[in-house]
This record gives C-alpha cells, sequence and structure tokens, in this order.
C-alpha cells in the first residue's frame, strides 16, 4: 500500500493499493470515497 496523498475535503489520507486509488481523482483534486459520495 502506498500513500497518494490526502482528501482535500477531510484530509484523510488516501492509498494506492495493487495498482487501485483507494479514493477519486475530480478536477484537480483527491477526495476519499466518504467524501465523494457526500458530494454526489
Amino acid at each position: 500500500m502506498e500513500i497518494v496523498g490526502t482528501c482535500a475535503y477531510c484530509g484523510k489520507t488516501v492509498y494506492c493499493q495493487a495498482g487501485f486509488l483507494q479514493g477519486i481523482h475530480e478536477n484537480g483534486q483527491l477526495l476519499c470515497f466518504d467524501c465523494a459520495e457526500q458530494k454526489s
């Protein structure tokens, strides 16, 4: 597991695991899945 960055909204650490981003990259921002779900 590798740290990619932090969520632009809550500051939670976002990881990349086995080549899969554990969040989303949207409009130049990195979001964790929880914040991405709340946003939509």
